[in-house]
């Protein structure tokens, strides 16, 4: 992690982007009653 970038600022953008996996996922396991 450069040193440039603020803890606070690429704490956001990891659960940000998290987030948006976590919703993707979500998503995609609705309509496949075959995901465990």
């Amino acid at each position: 992690m450069p040193d440039q970038v603020p803890e606070g600022t690429s704490l956001s953008v990891s659960i940000k982007t998290t987030r948006l996996q976590l919703e993707a996922t979500d998503q995609l396991a609705e309509p496949s009653p075959s995901a465990p």
